[in-house]
C-alpha cells in the first residue's frame, strides 16, 4: 500500500524551520499538528484534522507494517510521524530525493519548482502564508477548508511526481533513499552530553588564541582586502577571487578582484574548514558573533536533551557525484578528526607498547552507542585512487595493491630517487612518504603544480610535517614525475576531455568502462552523470584567452557556471563509481538478519567512503570484522578486477572507531 501524505503544522516567528533545524522544531514543546492530507495509492487525496488524539486514531487505522511512505521531503514528515505518533511505515520514498539524484543540477528540488521543471497540472498554492502565527482552533471553518484544499493538493502533487520520476529512479536507489530518510526518522545513537559540556568550555578558552596564532593582532586590519589575501595565504588558503562586474582592465576586460563576501560561495565555503584557525579568519572578516564549531557543539547539546540523534544527511547531496552530504547544521561528513598527539618536537608521541597516542575528537567521541550495542566504521581503503586505476587500465598500480604492496611509497621511491618503504605499520620515511601519498591522492585529477603546492602545504600543516622545498620547480617535478608515472590515468584525462563534446551534443560514445548517450555519461549499474547546459565557451578570467567547457547548475538558489574539463569529469567519475561501491556495501549488510527479522547490522550513517553500524554487543568481533569487510570488498559484476580492501575499527563510540 502506497499512502502519501503532507502533514501542516504551526509556525510563528522565532518558530519556522528557516530558523531551527527540522529535528528541533519537531521536538520542540511548541509543535501542533494542524492537519494531514493522506492518498492511499491512487485514490484521492483526504484532509483530515483535529487535536493530536484525533489525528492518532486517523493515522492508526492505517497498517503502516505493510506501508510505504510518500512524501516531498519525506524526513520532515516521518518525523512527525514517528516522534509524535509513534508510527513507522515499512519504507520511505522521498519525491526530494529521487529530484535531487534526477534533476538537482537543473532547478530546485522545491515543490513549486519541481511542478514547474515537469510541466504538471496542477500548481502549489500559498495559502500556508496565511496560516503564519494560527494555531488550529485559531482558524474558522472556511479557513480550514481553504488550507485542507491546499493541503490535499500539495499531495496530488507529491503523488504526480512520483509517478512520473519512479520510472527513471533505480530500485536500490530507493532503497539508498528509505535508507537515508530512516537514519533520521528512526535515530539510534546517542550523546554524550558530558563531552559535550567539556568541549564548548575547552572551546570558549582556546577562541580567543586562534586568531591570535594565525598572526592577527587586530581584527578591524581584515577590512583590507589584502591583509585578508595574506593572512589566508599564510595558513595555506588560496584566496578566492571573482571577476567584478564593475571594475575594468587596461583592455576593458573584467578585473579579478578578491571574492570575501557572504555572496561569494568559495568564500563561504572555508567556514566548513577543520582548521580551526581558518574558520576563525573568516568568521572575524563577515563579523561573526560565533563559530561554526560553537554553534554545532551548541547545537548538539540541544540534541541530547531531547531525545536520540537523528543523523540528518542529504541524498546526492554532492551532486553531480549523488554522494551524501550533511545537513540540518549537523553535518558528521567534516567532524574534526582524531589526530596523533604530538611533542613539542612535533613528533607523534608513543605509549609504553610503542603505539601512536591518539587525541580523540570530542564530537566524535559524543557520538555513542545506545545500551547494549557496539559500533564499528567499516571504511574503504583508498577507494578513489583504486576506481582510478581500475578505469584507466593503470594496471602497475592494481597489482601493487593486489600484492599488498604500498603505492605511496612506490610513488615516493620513483620522486626521491631511493627506495621508500613502510614496514610493520610504521613509515621509515615518513616525510618522503606523505610526499607520495599527496601526489597521489592530488594529481590522479590533472592537477596542476601550483594546486598541487598548496594542497600539499595544506596537508603539511595539518600533519605536522616541515617541507624542505614548496619551490616551483619541485611542484613542477612532482607533477610531471607523477604523469609520466602514472601514464594511462593522464592519457585518460585527455580522452575525457574530448568526450566532453559526445556528451555535451547527445553522441553516442565510451569512455573507458562507461558509455555515453543522450547528454548523459552512464555508471555500470546504469545511473548516470549529466552536465545541464554544457557549453564550449570563450573564458573570461583576467589575461586568460581562447574557450573552455563550462555547465550550468543550480546552486545555493541560483544558476551558476562551472568550469569542465577531463580531469574534473574524471574526478566525477571516480567519485560517483566509488560512491557505488559504498551503496552496494550498505545494500549487502541491509539483507543480513535474525531468524526473527531484525537487522544484526543498523548502519546508521555514512562518511564519504565510510559506513557506520551498530551491533549487539555479544556478537564475536572477529564474525563481525570479517563480514563488515565481506559487505565492503566483495566486487560487483562489472568490476571483478578491482582489488578492494578496508579498515575497520570498533568501539563505543565513534571516535573509538575511527
Amino acid at each position: 500500500m502506497l499512502v502519501t501524505i503532507d502533514f501542516e503544522s504551526f509556525y510563528d516567528t522565532g518558530y519556522t524551520l528557516r530558523c531551527m533545524t527540522t529535528e528541533e522544531y519537531i521536538r520542540d514543546s511548541r509543535f501542533e499538528s494542524i492537519g494531514f492530507a493522506i492518498k492511499i495509492d491512487s485514490g484521492p487525496a483526504q484532509w483530515f484534522t483535529g487535536d493530536m488524539r484525533e489525528q492518532a486514531y486517523i493515522l492508526n487505522q492505517i497498517d503502516w507494517s505493510k506501508a510505504a511512505l510518500l512524501a516531498h521531503n519525506a524526513r520532515f514528515d516521518a518525523a512527525i510521524l514517528a516522534w509524535r505518533f509513534g508510527l513507522r511505515p515499512a519504507k520511505y520514498i522521498d519525491t526530494m530525493s529521487m529530484a535531487r539524484g534526477l534533476v538537482g543540477l537543473s532547478t530546485s528540488v522545491s515543490l513549486e519548482k519541481l511542478g514547474e521543471f515537469f510541466q504538471l497540472q496542477r500548481r502549489k498554492g500559498h495559502e500556508v502564508v496565511k496560516a503564519f502565527g494560527m494555531r488550529r482552533l485559531d482558524f474558522s471553518p472556511f479557513q480550514m477548508q481553504e488550507y485542507g484544499n491546499y493541503c490535499a493538493n500539495d499531495t496530488e502533487m507529491c503523488y504526480d511526481l512520483f509517478s512520473i520520476m519512479a520510472p527513471l529512479t533505480l530500485p536500490e536507489e530507493l532503497r539508498l533513499q528509505d535508507w537515508t530518510i530512516r537514519c533520521f526518522a528512526e535515530p539510534k545513537l546517542t550523546l554524550d552530553r558530558g563531552v559535550l559540556d567539556l568541549e564548548l568550555a575547552a572551546y570558549h578558552r582556546r577562541k580567543h588564541t586562534l586568531l591570535r596564532d594565525a598572526g592577527i593582532a587586530n581584527v578591524e586590519t581584515l577590512r583590507s582586502d589584502q591583509m585578508m589575501a595574506q593572512a589566508l595565504s599564510a595558513l595555506g588558503i588560496d584566496p578566492p577571487m571573482k571577476l567584478s562586474p564593475k571594475q575594468k582592465n587596461a583592455d576593458g576586460t573584467p578585473k579579478a578582484v578578491w571574492a570575501f563576501s557572504k555572496q561569494d560561495l568559495e568564500f563561504m565555503e572555508l567556514l566548513e574548514s577543520d582548521d580551526e584557525s581558518v574558520v576563525a579568519l573568516v568568521e572575524a572578516r563577515l563579523g561573526t558573533k560565533s563559530s561554526i564549531l560553537q554553534s554545532r557543539i551548541e547545537r548538539l547539546i540541544g540534541v541530547s536533551s531531547r531525545g536520540l540523534m537523528p543523523m540528518p544527511m542529504v541524498y546526492a547531496g554532492a551532486t553531480p557525484t549523488r554522494r551524501w552530504s550533511g545537513d540540518d547544521n549537523v553535518n558528521v561528513q567534516n567532524f574534526p578528526r582524531n589526530k596523533l598527539k604530538k611533542g613539542t618536537d612535533g613528533k607523534a608521541l608513543l605509549d609504553p607498547n610503542g603505539n601512536a597516542v591518539i587525541d580523540y575528537s570530542p564530537l566524535r567521541q559524543a557520538i555513542k552507542a545506545p545500551p547494549g550495542k557496539k559500533m564499528a566504521a567499516a571504511d574503504l581503503s583508498q577507494i578513489e585512487l583504486r576506481v582510478n586505476a581500475w578505469q584507466t587500465g593503470q594496471y602497475d598500480v592494481l597489482d601493487l595493491l593486489r600484492s599488498g604492496g604500498d603505492v605511496y611509497s612506490d610513488q615516493a621511491t620513483e620522486l626521491y630517487g631511493y627506495l621508500v618503504t613502510k614496514e610493520s605499520g610504521k613509515t621509515i620515511h615518513q616525510l618522503e612518504r606523505f610526499v607520495g601519498k599527496t601526489t597521489e591522492l592530488q594529481c590522479g585529477y590533472q592537477c596542476g603544480w601550483a594546486k598541487f603546492l598548496h594542497s600539499l602545504k595544506v596537508a603539511a600543516r595539518r600533519d605536522g610535517m616541515v617541507l624542505p622545498d614548496t619551490t616551483e620547480s619541485f611542484g613542477r617535478r612532482v607533477v610531471d614525475g607523477y604523469r609520466s608515472k602514472r601514464k594511462r590515468i593522464s592519457t585518460f584525462w585527455n580522452t575525457a576531455g574530448n568526450q566532453l563534446q559526445s556528451i555535451a551534443y547527445g553522441m553516442t560514445a565510451s569512455l573507458g568502462p562507461y558509455q555515453i548517450k543522450d547528454h548523459k555519461l552512464y555508471l555500470p549499474n546504469g545511473s548516470f552523470l549529466y552536465y545541464p547546459d554544457l557549453r564550449y565557451l570563450e573564458k573570461t578570467g583576467e589575461g586568460e584567452q581562447g574557450c573552455e567547457w563550462s555547465y550550468a547548475r543550480y546552486m545555493k538558489g541560483r544558476m551558476v557556471r562551472r568550469k569542465m574539463y577531463g580531469g574534473k569529469l574524471v574526478e566525477n567519475i571516480t567519485q560517483a563509481v566509488a560512491r557505488l561501491f559504498v551503496s552496494d556495501a550498505l545494500l549487502r549488510l541491509d539483507t543480513i538478519k535474525y531468524n526473527d527479522g531484525r537487522r544484526v547490522f543498523d548502519v546508521v550513517f555514512s562518511v564519504h567512503d565510510e559506513l557506520v553500524v551498530l551491533f549487539d554487543e555479544g556478537l564475536d568481533e572477529k564474525w563481525v570484522k570479517d563480514t563488515l569487510r565481506w559487505a565492503m570488498t566483495t566486487q560487483p559484476v562489472w568490476a571483478l578486477d578491482i582489488p578492494l580492501a578496508c579498515d575497520i575499527g570498533i568501539g563505543y563510540n565513534y571516535a573509538e572507531c575511527k
